[in-house]
């Protein structure tokens, strides 16, 4: 093990409850890279955050069917796979929303991949009509979540975790 340093810059962010977070970075060129920059990366994050907050949460990425490392690639790979295509049918019915609709709704993402979970795999076996999928994505247009910008909640302080399923090898 050889021993390097590395140089890095500490940003304080302030968050809108009055809290701060301290961001940690490798580019410690302020001219280049101003401190406000990190703010705005900090609150773009959220769709990432959301995004593992789906594979996480609704798909159980942590609990794997088996144990050996190619039955866990396999699982990571159907549930990000499954993630995506979710997406995918989610947006497509968004865009069918109207105008002012879509200004105060959008498809529920989680009633999507529950969905999904019956007909996925009958989908990858056998050839679905056309028709099939057009149905579900205008019954996703139906099946709508209200918009609520700037909606806060506490985080958990004591949360436990799951504990994982032993099934077959």
């Amino acid at each position: 093990m050889t021993h390097k340093s590395l140089t890095l810059r500490l940003i304080k962010v302030i968050l809108s409850t009055g809290h701060s977070e301290v961001l940690a970075t490798t580019l410690t060129d302020r001219d280049i890279y101003p401190a406000q920059a990190f703010v705005e990366l900090y609150h773009a994050r959220w769709n990432i955050e959301e995004a593992f907050k789906v594979l996480k949460h609704r798909l159980y990425l942590e609990q794997f069917t088996g144990e050996l490392p190619e039955s866990i690639r396999q699982d990571i790979h159907a549930k990000i796979f499954t993630a995506n295509l979710a997406e995918a049918l989610a947006r497509e019915a968004y865009d069918r929303l109207p105008e002012d609709k879509a200004a105060h709704y959008y498809p529920n993402l989680t009633y999507i991949l529950n969905s999904l979970k019956t007909r996925l795999f009958a989908w990858l076996i056998q050839r679905v009509p056309h028709d099939h999928i057009l149905e579900l994505i205008e019954l996703y247009a139906r099946t709508l979540e209200r918009k609520r910008p700037n909606r806060k909640a506490p985080r958990p302080k004591n949360w436990i975790r799951p504990k994982p399923r032993r099934q077959y090898r």
